[in-house]
Order: C-alpha cells, then structure tokens, then sequence
C-alpha cells in the first residue's frame, strides 16, 4: 500500500463560536472542529470511499450538525442592530443553551456507533465525542453566564472552546488521505459542509 498524503480536516461540523468586539458588534459562525488521524486506511479511503461504519458514524454526525448550524444564523439575527453588549448577552443566552444541550445529545448518539474504520478512526471518534460534549459544556455555561447580561462569556467563547484538552487533541489528528473528500461526499455532510 503506497503512503498518500494525511489530508487536513473538513470545516463545518464543529462548535458554535460568537466573539463580541469592544464596539459590541457580536458574530457567530460554526467552525470546523473535524481534524482526523494519519496514514491511508485500509478500508479504502485512500480512493475517496467509506466503509459502512464511516459513512454512518460521519452521517450521524453531519446530521446532528444541521440545527447548531441552524442556530448560529438565529444567534446572529437575534443580536444584530443597535443594542447594548449586555442586552445582546442576554439575547444570546438561549441560543448557546441550546445549541450547547444539542452538542451533548450529538456525543450521546455517536458513543454508541462502531467508530469509523479507517486506521485511527476508533481515536479520532473518542476525540470528536469528547470535544462535542467539551464545548456543549462550554456553551452550557456561556449561556447561563451571559442570561444576567455579561457579555464577557461572548468575547471568550471562541478561545474557550478551542483551548479545552478534549478539543486540543481532537485538532491535532489528521484524517487519512481521501477521507475529508469522502466525507465531504456524503449526503448528511454536504449540507453542513458546503
């Protein structure tokens, strides 16, 4: 088997981040939290297709992304215009409850899957399980914190999800080459992927 190239992660099934400027203008977007191991699989996703427990444990995935993805358009209209940082704190509070509450329930159906099977893919799925749970517990958190009006949770929201161990070791797995595309491919993940 020849050695392809690890292939960088997919964007679009990750974490709801929102950061809050000095002047109050708050964006949100979903950020790509997908970062798989190396070195081509077996399985044959060096030629850009899944086994059968991929493609489900991916589609699972991609589809329990669609509402945080739904969410963050909701978020930013809901905290757009000309209101105070604390008002929009208070405005965001719901849609990072929720959004975080959705990133739990995402983990709790993937835990039971067979993980994906390609080479490293039983790590990468405890990492993405353990990172989707990480930052709905980070989200959880932000929207209590903000539903008194602090904004200070939105201005770290972003480096929040991002500086927790489960995140951290998720983002330094690299998927076998093929995979990203593979995924890409499927029709759950298309969507949330773009």
């Amino acid at each position: 088997m020849s050695s392809a190239p690890a292939e960088s992660a997919p964007a679009g099934t990750g974490a709801l981040t929102s950061g809050a400027a000095s002047s109050g203008v708050m964006t949100s977007a979903v950020a790509g939290s997908m970062a798989p191991q190396s070195s081509p699989a077996a399985s044959g996703s060096a030629d850009g297709k899944l086994d059968a427990d991929s493609a489900a444990w991916f589609s699972a995935l991609c589809t329990g992304q669609a509402k945080p993805a739904q969410l963050a358009s909701k978020l930013k209209a809901a905290t757009q215009g000309s209101m105070s940082d604390a008002d929009k704190a208070k405005a965001a509070s719901p849609f990072l409850t929720e959004t975080g509450k959705d990133f739990i329930e995402i983990a709790n159906t993937l835990s039971p899957l067979p993980p994906p099977g390609f080479t490293g893919g039983a790590d990468y799925a405890t990492k993405q399980i353990g990172s989707l749970k990480e930052k709905g517990d980070i989200l959880v958190a932000a929207g209590k914190a903000t539903s008194s009006g602090d904004p200070s949770k939105l201005i770290s929201l972003a480096a929040d999800q991002n500086a927790g161990p489960q995140t951290t070791a998720l983002n330094a797995v690299k998927l076998p080459a093929g995979v990203g595309t593979a995924i890409k491919a499927l029709p759950a993940c298309a969507a949330v992927m773009g």
